[in-house]
């Protein structure tokens, strides 16, 4: 018995290793929760390594969140290199997942570039103190302009792979 759970645990501890050793050889680190579905792990990974030089940025990547209801996906920053994407688990339409991980990356390369700050709200240097409509909101129109161009060339690129494989 105590020798299949040290094999188990040498597994285990060999694959943690090569895990760390494959993040390392990247510049930024993307470390999403088991339970994300891998396709949005590869495409937080694409945006990273494409729109995002900072080789010290951390994402933290939640796909099934329990947020509100209404709430699709959120973003935080915890420091200048270390944030967190959230996206809600009762969203089950795929193509609406993708929108709402691009919309979040946008907020990620928006705080990146020093455009948006959460503690105390910037945006582009101006305090935000006075409560925003959501669609009224730059940084939130920012996001979706984010999405829209993340969209047509990221998930363009992998759908252009995909043709090319077949």
């Amino acid at each position: 018995m105590m020798k299949i759970n040290f094999f188990f645990i040498k597994i285990y501890l060999t694959f943690f290793l090569l895990l760390l050793f494959s993040h390392a050889l990247k510049s930024q680190k993307l470390i999403p929760h088991f339970s994300t579905p891998g396709f949005e792990v590869m495409l937080a990974e694409r945006v990273l390594e494409k729109y995002i030089c900072d080789t010290n940025v951390i994402v933290l990547l939640n796909g099934s969140e329990s947020l509100e209801y209404s709430v699709k996906g959120v973003t935080n920053q915890y420091s200048e290199t270390i944030y967190q994407i959230s996206i809600s688990g009762y969203s089950r339409d795929k193509m609406f997942r993708v929108w709402t991980l691009l919309h979040e990356m946008g907020h990620v390369i928006d705080m990146v570039n020093g455009d948006l700050c959460e503690n105390p709200k910037y945006w582009l240097g101006e305090r935000i103190t006075e409560y925003i409509p959501y669609n009224d909101r730059p940084w939130e129109k920012s996001a979706e302009m984010w999405a829209y161009i993340l969209w047509v060339d990221i998930v363009g690129e992998i759908m252009k792979e995909n043709i090319e494989e077949k």
